[in-house]
């Protein structure tokens, strides 16, 4: 009889990960689609005049540039403070409704947003499309994660097997929209195929059981009363908040590299970068469970911010596109995220936090951060005479943390 409730127990699993690779990919492939397809609609919204001006590095260049890299601050100013506000209802409603409904609904809003876009473009429109994504993704990964975690064990080793299986996946189906990226020229139809994926990807959602065992009751959780309830959460806490401040220096990447190499920058090569930052994310959810073996949590996390500041100081002194490939190889060796996710989980677990609270609060922790540090990276990158001189923070602060 223990036997074969073994044997179904696995089943079930396989099937409920079967399903759950089905809709990450779904959504990862149009993900991949829109990654270059994105930022070339906001030039086209933001200076339609101006774009052939900026991608043939005439005299205008800097300023379109510049005014681009506002817009996209202000987007991400907007979605910091969407987050704050939201995020703890999010957090609410995926541990008292489901985790299922939570992603339903986020495939739903955000497709119906893109099939708007792709019908009727304006500048407006797309900024409330980058402040809703904002939300509906971190909904939807969080929601997948807690559903794993209810599956197979908050914080096991056979979660974070699970949980790479379906990044590889993810990452996989990503790589292929990215690639095909390339044949789909105008950003609205590429709105459009990512709104159709994401209505397919919320149809497998739909054909998974419900993994929430215990409903608890709907209430605003914020991050004071979360990590507060014991030394260990506090600490990681703030671990997590210094480990933080570096990564937004990621939102001046696109505009950068297309001011510092304004012609050999193109979208063919914006594509064929982030092919080999997926190709390496695939060898990552190999390998990062299997670091995790011979390292604490403490070195990970110390071998994470050593490959962040190099990443950083290659980002400052590349001097040609080619180079920029040294930072996928090195996001390979990249396991302190995985590791600080295991321990928050185990942490939370023992004091009796669900994992839509434990999201809820995390984003609320990184408000501040979230908030201030793109503007902080923005100003340097206009003020300074150096446009590289926000990496150069970057890395410094990568490794004090």
């Amino acid at each position: 009889n223990h036997s074969f409730a073994g044997t179904a127990m696995a089943g079930q699993q396989n099937d409920f990960l079967l399903l759950m690779i089905l809709a990450r990919c779904l959504n990862a492939s149009g993900m991949g689609l829109l990654f270059s397809a994105s930022t070339d609609l906001l030039y086209q919204l933001t200076h339609p005049k101006d774009t052939k001006a900026a991608e043939n590095g005439d005299g205008s260049e800097v300023e379109v540039h510049h005014k681009v890299q506002k817009t996209l601050t202000n987007i991400a100013t907007l979605s910091t403070l969407l987050d704050f506000f939201l995020a703890p209802m999010v957090g609410s409603f995926m541990d008292s409704v489901g985790r299922l409904p939570t992603m339903m609904l986020a495939m739903g809003c955000s497709s119906i947003v893109r099939f708007c876009l792709a019908v009727s473009p304006s500048l407006k429109l797309y900024m409330f499309y980058r402040a809703l994504v904002s939300i509906t993704g971190n909904a939807w990964i969080n929601a997948s994660t807690a559903a794993l975690g209810d599956v197979f064990g908050r914080g096991t080793a056979h979660f974070a097997e699970a949980s790479s299986r379906v990044q590889r996946f993810a990452l996989l189906a990503m790589m292929l929209g990215t690639f095909a990226g390339r044949w789909v020229k105008e950003p609205q139809k590429a709105f459009a195929l990512v709104g159709t994926f994401q209505v397919m990807a919320a149809g497998a959602v739909g054909c998974m059981k419900e993994s929430l065992v215990s409903q608890s009751k709907f209430q605003r959780v914020w991050f004071w009363s979360v990590f507060r309830r014991s030394k260990a959460l506090f600490a990681l806490g703030v671990l997590s908040t210094a480990m933080e401040f570096p990564e937004h220096v990621a939102t001046l990447d696109q505009v950068f590299r297309r001011q510092r190499f304004p012609k050999l920058w193109t979208a063919s090569m914006e594509s064929t970068h982030m092919l080999l930052l997926q190709i390496a994310g695939v060898f990552h959810t190999f390998l990062r469970t299997r670091i995790l073996k011979h390292l604490d949590s403490a070195a990970a996390c110390r071998l994470d911010n050593w490959c962040n500041a190099l990443c950083f100081l290659n980002n400052a002194f590349s001097a040609r596109p080619s180079m920029l490939a040294l930072n996928p190889l090195l996001s390979c060796f990249q396991c302190g995220g995985l590791s600080l996710e295991l321990c928050l989980q185990r942490q939370a677990e023992a004091v009796g936090l669900g994992s839509g609270a434990l999201s809820a609060a995390d984003a609320n922790r990184s408000f501040l951060p979230s908030l201030l540090m793109p503007r902080f990276y923005s100003w340097l990158y206009h003020r300074s005479p150096w446009p590289s001189a926000p990496y150069l923070v970057a890395s410094g602060m990568s490794l004090l943390a």
